[in-house]
């Protein structure tokens, strides 16, 4: 029996990764300057300690007749590794009106715009071991400054988990020539070609399949910021291939290089250790410019069923479990759950189908305390399947469809945000809902209105409604996609700007709207769609997100369900970047799924093209990199509701 699918979320918070740099006078390249505003942030003063920035406009009685400052050297590439920082000597001129241009080093006051780079001591600039990346140069005096890019490329060879047989000494020197054996060629299988990665994940597998009876790889990273490589056996033989897991320093010294800078290139090379050289086709892998932060609740049957927790902001994240069916305080397993915009409150379904006992937290920081926990079914006032919060947490809508009689499956309920309990408030409808969603900003809900009634949790033969807040209630129901025969329309979640939604959209085998694989849930021919919420509004295929990685060979039936939506729009150079978790069944790599539901996640730059809904921005890839799988050794039966 297919295993029913739940909810997740995920709180988000935003982390600025820095501000393009621009010069306060002058003409922004390192050139002459003239009067203007000064320096504005954090810096680092000349004798080398960290504090604020010098904003006094006043002039040294020794810069007296100062007419424009200059820096040296300009666009400045140093080479950071990690046994050695980079380290730059500047020197700053002034211009006078009354005598020749002089070194005014001594009195100015230079810093990096990002400081996670390095500082100054003194006129002398020294950066990490840890990382590259770009940033700008200040020197700043009284009301004149100036400032000049400085790009820090990262290079370093780091050696894999040692094995019996042991890495050749200084193992780069054997990829140092030109390919000569094409029968030597690995094939990539993963991270899929155009992956977006959050930065701060720190996980992140490569998988392969060797050719040729290669056992020496080089596992390559290079961007114009960026030459990390990787010199390894084949550690983690799995499937006819090889795995390697990323070390968390090494996800880190490509993520922090690179954040919104671009494409790295992916590119393995194989040696069969008597001078032949292979390589594979080349991977893009982008890490975003901002973090993704909070935590994820998602619900699982695997290794038995609970609702987990999985923290982006641990060190070394692994899930844990925050409720579970073992829980003495309940007599069987919650799955659905719907988590309030702000984090702090969790409403959970019970029993799952016909049942939906509802269980209710007032505080998830502390799980042991129910707030409710209902303990039979008597009292229908105290069911529901699916729940949707309002933006301030004080309520939530519920709906419940496990019924014979039309009238009471017909009617979306509120409920009291702060006890769970059914408030005497409720919408009768001339159809059946499910998979209710309440906007961001409050001003709509959003439904699926189903065409042959089953359960709540598997509706057949669905569309898609919204209704409209109307001072203190909602207006009638608007058709955004009708019920269309063959067709599940199912599943809408609202972006964090309430300007688009995404959904679910499966076609059903033969037409039939009542086949297993077309009932609302895992469904195998499932793919994910946007949609403006206005009546016949165009949907929109999220091709690059829903496209196979090189494991489901051209498969394109991957059973995407449950989309679900960030909280927050995070920069991403010029455009707004919003994060899309989705439950499928393709297969993560050489690792594969065994068919089950597991958690993926991409992106969508929602600013790329103004005459669509959101333009995709990534490849799909795997939740978190694994983690929900390689780490945790279990299927995600649920979709991933985040919050903020």
């Amino acid at each position: 029996m297919r295993q029913l699918l739940g909810c997740a979320l995920l709180a988000m918070a935003l982390m600025t990764w820095g501000c393009e740099g621009t010069v306060t006078q002058g003409n922004g390249s390192g050139g002459d300057t003239s009067q203007g505003d000064g320096l504005n942030g954090d810096g680092v003063n000349a004798d080398g300690l960290s504090g604020d920035v010098d904003n006094d406009l006043t002039l040294p009685p020794s810069l007296v007749g100062l007419t424009a400052i200059r820096i040296e050297p300009q666009d400045k590439t140093l080479i950071v590794t990690p046994q050695a920082p980079a380290t730059q000597q500047y020197t700053v001129y002034g211009t006078f009106d009354d005598k020749p241009e002089a070194d005014i080093t001594s009195e100015v006051v230079l810093h990096v715009q990002e400081p996670s780079l390095g500082l100054f001591i003194g006129a002398k600039f020294q950066s990490v071991t840890t990382h590259g990346g770009e940033t700008m140069v200040h020197a700043g005096v009284g009301p004149f400054s100036v400032s000049t890019p400085l790009h820090l490329k990262f290079v370093s060879n780091a050696l894999g988990p040692e094995t019996s047989n042991p890495l050749p000494t200084a193992p780069w020197t054997v990829f140092a020539g030109a390919d000569t054996s094409p029968g030597l060629a690995p094939q990539l299988v993963y991270p899929n070609d155009g992956v977006m990665l959050p930065p701060n994940v720190a996980q992140l597998e490569v998988h392969w399949r060797p050719s040729g009876g290669a056992d020496l790889f080089e596992l390559g990273f290079h961007h114009a910021a960026l030459d990390l490589n990787i010199y390894i056996r084949c550690t983690e033989p799995t499937s006819g291939g090889c795995v390697h897991k990323l070390e968390p320093d090494t996800y880190r010294q490509l993520a922090e290089t690179t954040d919104g800078l671009g494409p790295v290139q992916l590119t393995i090379r194989a040696s069969d250790e008597a001078g032949g050289l292979g390589s594979s086709a080349t991977f893009d892998v982008e890490f975003a410019q901002e973090a993704v932060e909070g935590g994820v609740y998602y619900w699982t049957t695997s290794d038995g069923t609970a609702i987990m927790r999985f923290d982006f902001g641990d060190a070394e994240p692994n899930p844990e479990v925050f409720v579970t069916a073992n829980d003495d305080r309940l007599d069987t397993c919650v799955g659905c759950h719907a988590l309030s915009r702000d984090g702090k409150k969790m409403v959970m379904s019970k029993g799952g189908q016909n049942d939906g006992r509802i269980v209710f937290l007032s505080d998830v920081t502390r799980p042991e305390n129910f707030d409710l926990n209902v303990p039979n079914q008597d009292d229908q006032d105290l069911l529901i399947q699916f729940a949707a919060w309002n933006p301030d947490g004080t309520r939530f809508a519920a709906i419940y469809g496990d019924v014979d009689n039309e009238s009471q499956r017909n009617r979306v309920h509120f409920h009291d945000g702060n006890t769970g309990l059914r408030l005497n408030e409720s919408i009768d409808l001339p159809f059946e809902p499910s998979h209710i969603e309440w906007s961001p900003d409050g001003k709509m809900l959003a439904m699926s209105r189903v065409g042959t009634h089953q359960t709540s949790q598997r509706p057949f033969n669905c569309g898609l409604e919204v209704m409209r807040k109307q001072g203190n209630s909602f207006g009638a129901p608007e058709t955004v996609i009708p019920i269309q025969p063959g067709v599940n329309h199912f599943n809408p979640n609202f972006a964090p700007d309430s300007s688009f939604m995404v959904f679910s959209r499966s076609v059903c085998p033969n037409g039939d709207d009542e086949n297993d694989e077309c009932d609302g849930d895992s469904d195998l021919y499932a793919q994910t769609y946007a949609v403006q919420p206005q009546p016949g509004a165009t949907p929109v295929f999220l091709a690059r997100g829903g496209g196979p990685g090189v494991e489901d060979q051209g498969n394109k039936n991957l059973s995407d369900t449950f989309p679900r939506f960030s909280p927050f729009a995070k920069r991403q150079g010029a455009g707004r970047l919003v994060w899309v978790t989705v439950s499928s069944r393709r297969r993560f790599g050489l690792r594969g799924n065994g068919q089950r539901q597991l958690l993926w996640m991409f992106a969508i730059d929602r600013d790329r093209d103004a005459g669509r809904p959101g333009r995709e921005l990534s490849g799909v890839l795997r939740a978190l990199s694994g983690l929900w799988y390689v780490e945790s050794h279990r299927a995600v039966d649920g979709l991933a509701d985040w919050s903020g």
